[in-house]
Formats: structure tokens, C-alpha cells, sequence
């Protein structure tokens, strides 16, 4: 499947294509590498998932409406083009990040399990009385980055579930009932299943 976000060439047929896809002139988006520091520093993926929740869902019924206009198949465009390539790239990077986290938590568990000296130590409280805590903290603080990374792949799979099922309500108005219920099938039998549609 053709991935909407890839560069395209610049035929005038082809630009014509593009600027009846593009809202507001936003051209081609371009994927972040993905990472794990991308996932723990996720500002890249982040403003990628905004950019292409707002091209590809936000304006649905305004391609809808244009596609309709210039072609009999416009549903079927704008499903096969832009949305489940749209999806599909945001599921990968969301998928990705969840599984990078999951191995980090277990190479921190790992580490944990092999240390037992470090887990227990001797302290001295009367030469350090935070000592007992500082440690405690130390191992805490391991898994703070781990937790906000799952935290945050959490949200973006509701926010992610909201927005295509918005997208499944719109395509619902205003698309044939066969394509939008083979679409809704194919996602169950997809990757996607994880948003549970």
C-alpha cells in the first residue's frame, strides 16, 4: 500500500492531486526516525502524530466534499490514500514505543534481579541517615522514564481510538455502508486491533 507521506513525484497531474489533498498548502509529512530516545524524548513523534491527526482526520469531511466533486470513487481515495496510510504510521510509531518501553522495564527488572548485592546494601546511618532513602529513590528513579513513556502511549492510543472513530462516523455520513463496514473489518484484522474498533 502506497504510503501517503512519502515523496511523490511532481508531475503536473500529480501536483494537481496533491493541492486537492493538502489543507492549508501542508505538504507531505515527514516520518521521525523512530528511535528509542525518539520514544523517551518524544517531541519529534509527538508533533508528528498532531500534523497528521490534523491533515488526515480534522479536515475528513472537507476532502470527503472535494473528492466528490472530482471523482466518482472519492470515498475510496481518500480511504486507500490518505487515511489508512495516516493510521497505519501512526500505529507503527505508537507500537513502537510501547515496545520499547516494555524492554526497558525488563532490562531495568533484569538489572535489578542480577544485582541482588545493590538491591540490599549495608548502610551506615550514622555516617549518612538519607542514605537507606537516597538509594531507594535512586532505584525509583529508574522506572520514572519508563512510567511516563507508558503513560504517554496509553493516551495516545485513546486519543488515537477517538480520532479514527470520529473518522469511522464521518465515513459512515458519507460513504457507502459496504466500503466503510470493509474497512472497519479489515482494521479488526489489521494491526489495529489494538484500538479496539
Amino acid at each position: 500500500m502506497p504510503s501517503f507521506w512519502k515523496e511523490q513525484s511532481s508531475s503536473a497531474e500529480d501536483m494537481q492531486e496533491e493541492d486537492m489533498n493538502n489543507y492549508n498548502g501542508l505538504q507531505s509529512l515527514t516520518k521521525p526516525e523512530l528511535s528509542r530516545s525518539s520514544c523517551f524524548s518524544s517531541q519529534s513523534i509527538r508533533s508528528f502524530l498532531k500534523k497528521s491527526r490534523l491533515y488526515a482526520d480534522d479536515t475528513l469531511r472537507e476532502k470527503l466534499n472535494s473528492q466528490r466533486r472530482n471523482d466518482r470513487n472519492g470515498c475510496s481515495n481518500v480511504i486507500n490514500t490518505i487515511l489508512i496510510p495516516a493510521w497505519s504510521d501512526r500505529l507503527e510509531m505508537i507500537q513502537y514505543c510501547d515496545e520499547q518501553a516494555k524492554k526497558v522495564k525488563k532490562e531495568i527488572d533484569d538489572y535489578n534481579i542480577h544485582d541482588e548485592a545493590k538491591q540490599h546494601p549495608e548502610f551506615n546511618l550514622r555516617v549518612n541517615p538519607y542514605a537507606e532513602e537516597d538509594f531507594e529513590d535512586l532505584k525509583n528513579k529508574r522506572y520514572e522514564s519508563v512510567y511516563r513513556l507508558q503513560n504517554w502511549v496509553q493516551n495516545e492510543i485513546v486519543v488515537e481510538k477517538i480520532v479514527v472513530g470520529k473518522s469511522l462516523e464521518i465515513l459512515n455520513d458519507r460513504c457507502p455502508r459496504e466500503s466503510v463496514k470493509q474497512l472497519q473489518n479489515d482494521l479488526k484484522s489489521e494491526n489495529f486491533s489494538k484500538l479496539d474498533l
